[in-house]
């Protein structure tokens, strides 16, 4: 059975004299008998660079290499090969070279095995990028994490975007019977689209409160600075900060209104309390415990699905902070950032308005 080669060609920035690039000191890996490589199964990865993905406004000879601290490279040559690929298969994908044009082989959309192997083809897609781009990102975390290159972005495995991965990274296929050709597995890309909600647009009423606000000297309120911090570090992909962000700003809600509540909107049996009471319970037992027991003696008509939420936050953030979880799923993230904005709200409202700005 053939084995097929798959080469990409990964910018570490679209930009073509700017942007972000992994620094070489003195050398780069600039030819194959010096890539990094990595094995799962029948596919093996490759990765080196060439001095064409040097970003440089002169030209990139022995001399220049030799003797520049810090050679920027924007951008890296990988190739997946999977061996042992079924000759029905291979060439089959020799045969859709040209189906983005809607040109087909011997075996078009009426065949009776179209169907069948165009879905093999996207399978085998899904598996050459996730192993085209798994080590790509190794190579970047160990840039970024192992010699502190921190500004270096990860690229995500996102198989919604394969196509449009494919012809980003100029992706071409070759084997033991044919030479380089498109890569191009049947794919649509797909795109998520989160919208914020409605009661985010301002409002005539809102135009007066901003009035106040620019004509005054203080910061906007940390607690809903830091919602808007945790709901731009999602957007930017950064969800294990979103949730600390998000959190810290549960938190500190909850402590002003324990140090200042009104005593009016709370539950009954807690106005009578001694002055400051409120406050040690809360020290007392701590953030996590204050959340799961006291806030719902306290907010009777709290809403039970915000309160649970919340309570999912913190133990996420704890998670994270303290056993070092790695991200935080996307889908989970967000609505807990919207109830902790609920939650924060409601705690703001039932504070008394002399505890001022943090």
């Amino acid at each position: 059975m053939p084995t097929l080669i798959v080469r990409h060609r990964i910018p570490v920035t679209n930009m073509e004299w700017a942007g972000p690039t992994v620094w070489f000191e003195k050398w780069i890996p600039e030819d194959e008998t010096n890539a990094l490589t990595r094995i799962d199964g029948n596919i093996s990865t490759r990765l080196w660079t060439e001095r064409s993905c040097v970003s440089s406004i002169e030209p990139v000879t022995d001399d220049y290499i030799s003797k520049l601290m810090n050679i920027g490279v924007q951008c890296f040559l990988i190739d997946v090969i999977i061996a042992d690929v079924p000759e029905e298969l291979a060439s089959f994908i020799y045969q859709e070279r040209n189906s983005p044009k809607e040109e087909h082989g011997d075996i078009g959309p009426s065949h009776v095995d179209f169907d069948r192997l165009r879905s093999e083809y996207t399978a085998l897609g899904h598996k050459v990028l996730g192993a085209a781009l798994g080590l790509y990102n190794r190579l970047l975390a160990f840039a970024r994490n192992h010699k502190g290159q921190y500004w270096i972005p990860l690229r995500p495995v996102n198989t919604n975007r394969m196509s449009s991965n494919n012809t980003e990274f100029r992706a071409k296929v070759q084997s033991e019977h044919f030479d380089w050709v498109r890569w191009c597995p049947y794919s649509i890309d797909h795109f998520i689209a989160y919208t914020p909600g409605r009661g985010i647009s301002l409002t005539a009423k809102d135009w007066i409160d901003a009035q106040q606000f620019v004509a005054g000297k203080g910061r906007p309120d940390i607690v809903l600075e830091l919602l808007a911090n945790a709901q731009l570090l999602i957007d930017n992909g950064q969800r294990r900060s979103a949730i600390i962000e998000g959190v810290s700003a549960l938190e500190l809600a909850l402590t002003r209104f324990s140090q200042a509540p009104d005593l009016i909107q709370i539950a009954e049996e807690f106005r009578r309390d001694e002055p400051g009471g409120l406050r040690k319970a809360v020290e007392h037992l701590g953030f996590t415990t204050s959340l799961r027991y006291l806030l719902p003696l306290l907010f009777r008509d709290l809403d039970r699905d915000v309160l649970s939420a919340c309570i999912e936050a913190a133990d996420v953030r704890n998670n994270v902070v303290h056993n070092g979880q790695r991200d935080v799923q996307e889908a989970l993230i967000r609505p807990m950032i919207g109830n902790i904005r609920k939650a924060c709200v409601y705690m703001a409202e039932r504070t008394s308005k002399s505890t001022g700005e943090t």
